[in-house]
């Protein structure tokens, strides 16, 4: 991770596609349950009611770039789920000696405390609804917030990248409703442990004290300017919605 800019295959505006830290196969991802939820109109409408955040992965099943992508948004979602759990069970632990909670509470709780649910359509099953949605280009990853369409993310399209910004958005949205009980932050955390990453989000996010030369030096100052750019005007947008 120290020399992260090097080496890479870039495409598409020099964003990388998919996240090389994930080593696991779809199928192996999904061997404990599917953590990134699969929606159609009706569990659409009903996960935007429900969650505070919800980042859905617009895709068709044809499309290359989200057949790459589709391991790492398994990922970012059992990083989700995990961090929910890591809340859940702290809590669990302070209930009365001798209470057994059921699976329905267990689950009603990680609804809760899940930092942001991670899910997926498919525009090739489900095409009016993506239509409806606007959506015109494979993979589309958006951030509905409180039900409303917030911004699309158009980063690296891995891990790290996706929860820093996902934070970015939470810390954003919290200052403005004077909260301060974070959930992504945990999720970036933990994401870190999972992909073995010791650099901090603060570390990974700071502007360099001196400038690198060379190709290197380019690559780094171009995506500390995307850093600004994500955080400066993509969750502003959210100031207008519609």
């Amino acid at each position: 991770m120290r020399d992260r800019y090097k080496g890479r295959n870039v495409l598409q505006n020099d964003v990388v596609l998919s996240d090389s830290l994930v080593t696991s196969s779809i199928e192996e991802l999904h061997e404990n349950g599917e953590d990134a939820v699969s929606l159609d109109p009706l569990s659409f409408k009903a996960a935007k009611a429900d969650y505070t955040y919800v980042f859905v992965d617009f895709y068709a099943s044809w499309c290359s770039h989200c057949r790459q992508l589709a391991p790492t948004w398994e990922t970012l979602a059992e990083t989700m789920t995990e961090a929910a759990m890591v809340k859940v069970d702290e809590k669990f632990e302070h209930l009365e000696e001798g209470h057994d909670y059921t699976q329905e509470e267990y689950q009603d709780a990680l609804k809760v405390e899940i930092p942001v649910m991670v899910a997926k359509i498919d525009c090739v099953v489900h095409s009016d609804l993506c239509f409806q949605n606007g959506i015109g280009a494979y993979p589309t990853l958006r951030l509905y917030v409180e039900g409303i369409a917030a911004a699309d993310y158009h980063g690296d399209r891995t891990v790290l990248e996706m929860v820093h910004w996902l934070a970015l958005v939470e810390e954003e949205h919290k200052r403005r409703l004077g909260d301060d009980k974070f959930k992504v932050l945990l999720a970036d955390e933990i994401a870190r442990e999972h992909l073995e990453v010791d650099e901090t989000r603060e570390d990974m996010l700071k502007v360099p004290t001196r400038k690198l030369e060379g190709e290197h030096g380019d690559w780094a100052e171009k995506m500390r300017r995307h850093r600004v750019r994500q955080r400066a005007d993509e969750w502003k947008k959210t100031e207008h919605p519609g």
